[in-house]
This record gives C-alpha cells, structure tokens and sequence, in this order.
C-alpha cells in the first residue's frame, strides 16, 4: 500500500514528463522501517531535532544532461520545494565528484502523512518523519557513476583511503562517464547540422528538439508548415531549445503534443508573419501566440 500512495505522490511530475515527451526514466521507492530506524540513529536525528524528510524517495534520471534544469523548473511549478541541494553548487571546480541535484518537496494536499504511509514497519518515533518525499535529478550516464561511487566507495571510504592510488584510477573512468554525459547534446548537436545540410527536415526537427514527440510523420510536411519550415531550416538549426519546450509546456494542456502542435509552434516562433489564414486552425494559433506574447515565465506555474 505504501508503494501505491508513493506512486500517486509523483504522478504529477512523471504525467507531465511524459505529456512533453522529455526523455527519462522514474525509480520510486518507500524507505524500509529498519532503514528508517537504522538512519535515525545513524545522523543521531534525537539529537539534532531535524526531521527524516526522505522516507518516501524518486529519482528522475535524463537522457540529457541539460534536461536537468528544465525539470528542475516543472518541480518548482508542480510541488512546493522545500530545499534543494546541488552538490556542484557548494563544492566548487577543485572537488571531484558525480553531480548531485536533491529537491525536498512536501507531499501533494489529499494524500496521507508520510508517517502514516510507512509507520507501521519502523520503530522510530513518527514525529521525526516529516511529510516531505526527496525527488533526485540525475542522468543516465551519472547514474552509473552514483552506483559505483555508492556501493563501491562511500560504503567502504576507509578501504579505498588506504589505496590511493587504484582511487585515483576510479576518479579517472567517473570522469570518462562526466565527459560522456555532456558529449550526448554534442552528438545530437552535430547530428542536427548534419540533417541541416542534407535538406532533411524530419531529422533536423527530432535533432533540434530531443523530445519524443518531435519524430513527425513526414505526411506532416507535405503540408503547409512543413513547406513553410523547409525554407527556415537554418532558423530551426539556431532554434533556441529551452525556450521551446517552456513553450511547449504552456500550451501542451490545451493542446495535443501531435505533429501539428509541433510544427505550429515551431512556425510560430520562426516565422509568423508567414502563416496565412487556414494554415494553423484559429484555436490553436490563438493558444500559441498567447504563450508566446507571454514573456512572464511565472506563466508556466498558472499552465501547470
């Protein structure tokens, strides 16, 4: 039962990865009462008067690494953050180590107490159980370096301290798997350059975009945005990404994430002065230019 309310906790976030097509995968799991009560002692949590605030656990790893701060963004917009903790924000350049992004949220209103959702399996005190879940941004190439830094080396530090040498070859292959992680965007990067020059719009779209639903049906060029984007395809290649999925999240409630959304709005922010009359129906293009007139980006949070 626990694991269905920890489920319903992160619906909103991963329902609405999902509707934008962001390419991710979503791990939920609810604490053990022995790990509750073994980490109670562990951080001395009695003495310190603070509250265990991720008994209920999700970690949203990307494909990309600067899909991170976007869903960062959506986290903001669909919980209410208590605290966030980026390891790469306080460490600095000098300190070698996985990139580490924490969010502590406070539990969607109608669901349970924390306490309520795992107290029958621990014996901690539930008043040290705060009514928080973390949710834990990684990608997937840094999600293997957590594994390995975890399991291999945090668990045994004092082992790997007296061999510093064979620890400084593991910092080595974890910084092969950094580089790796932020060469992804270049790969598709120079992909989308390569379809740019191959005239091939369907491939410069998906490149550009990196989205599930930006593989469009090449019936969908045939018609009138398709031609309209074929002579822009320099414009899409310089296309601002970030901006076109917030826009794609402002309007993706209203609108359906199919082709025809896609290449409207795409038209839209490259050339609207060439959209004729019937080209997008009359509900749609009034749906985009209003989020696209909107340079308020607290927008996003009435959309969501």
């Amino acid at each position: 039962m626990s694991s269905v309310f920890a489920r319903r906790a992160v619906d909103p976030l991963v329902l609405l990865l999902e509707r934008l097509g962001i390419y991710h995968r979503c791990y939920t799991r609810v604490k053990t009462g022995k790990s509750i009560d073994e980490k109670y002692v562990r951080k001395n949590y009695a003495a310190s008067g603070r509250l265990i605030q991720d008994c209920i656990g999700t970690r949203v790893v990307t494909y990309f690494a600067d899909d991170i701060q976007f869903v960062m963004d959506l986290i903001r917009k669909v919980y209410d953050v208590v605290e966030v903790v980026d390891d790469t924000q306080s460490q600095g350049s000098s300190v070698f180590s996985p990139r580490r992004i924490n969010v502590v949220v406070k539990m969607p209103s109608g669901l349970p107490h924390v306490r309520d959702i795992v107290g029958n399996e621990m014996q901690t005190n539930g008043s040290a159980i705060d009514d928080t879940m973390e949710i834990q941004l990684r990608t997937v190439l840094s999600e293997g370096w957590h594994e390995l830094e975890h399991d291999l080396r945090y668990k045994d530090f004092e082992f790997w301290n007296q061999n510093m040498d064979e620890s400084r070859t593991l910092n080595a292959l974890l910084a092969t798997l950094e580089l790796c992680d932020s060469t992804m965007s270049l790969v598709y990067d120079r992909l989308a350059y390569k379809s740019y020059t191959a005239e091939s719009l369907r491939d410069l779209v998906y490149a550009v975009l990196r989205i599930r639903h930006a593989r469009v049906s090449e019936n969908s060029l045939y018609g009138t945005l398709g031609i309209l984007l074929k002579s822009h395809m320099k414009a899409i290649l310089r296309l601002d990404r970030n901006e076109f999925l917030r826009l794609f999240a402002l309007t993706s409630e209203k609108l359906p994430p199919e082709d025809q959304h896609i290449l409207a709005l795409l038209c839209m922010m490259i050339c609207p002065d060439a959209i004729s009359v019937g080209d997008v129906p009359s509900e749609m293009k009034r749906i985009l230019e209003n989020a696209i007139k909107d340079d308020d980006k607290d927008s996003l949070e009435k959309t969501l």
